[in-house]
């Protein structure tokens, strides 16, 4: 699910830079607001079954690589809009979310397979 609303809130928010239309516009960038929402709650979750036992650790790492993430992001999309303007920001976000997606993949464990395995 962090994968699946990962690439729509990827693809939704570099979708909205490309409308043609104020309303559709407005319109993408709410259901990409969705799953922004959707994906927070699954990443969450996420974290705090990649090491059971250490639950409190994992979050505090969680933490400082969001509030870490915000900071790149923020200079990333300042730079992007200072040298390309609003459009190569919102594609920039899009690649960012989607670029995500598989660094999820490829480090993430699934938690299914852990109780799968245990039991």
């Amino acid at each position: 699910s962090v994968i699946l609303a990962a690439l729509f809130a990827g693809s939704f928010t570099a979708a909205y830079v490309l409308a043609w239309d104020f309303n559709i516009s407005v319109a993408l960038i709410i259901v990409a607001s969705w799953f922004f929402g959707l994906l927070a709650s699954a990443a969450n979750s996420l974290t705090l079954e990649q090491a059971p036992s250490s639950r409190g650790t994992m979050m505090s790492l969680d933490t400082a690589a969001f509030n870490l993430g915000s900071a790149l992001g923020t200079t990333v999309g300042g730079l992007a809009l200072l040298f390309s303007g609003y459009e190569a920001q919102g594609l920039i976000l899009g690649a960012m979310c989607i670029v995500g997606v598989f660094v999820w993949s490829l480090f993430a464990v699934d938690p299914t397979r852990i109780h799968k395995a245990s039991s």
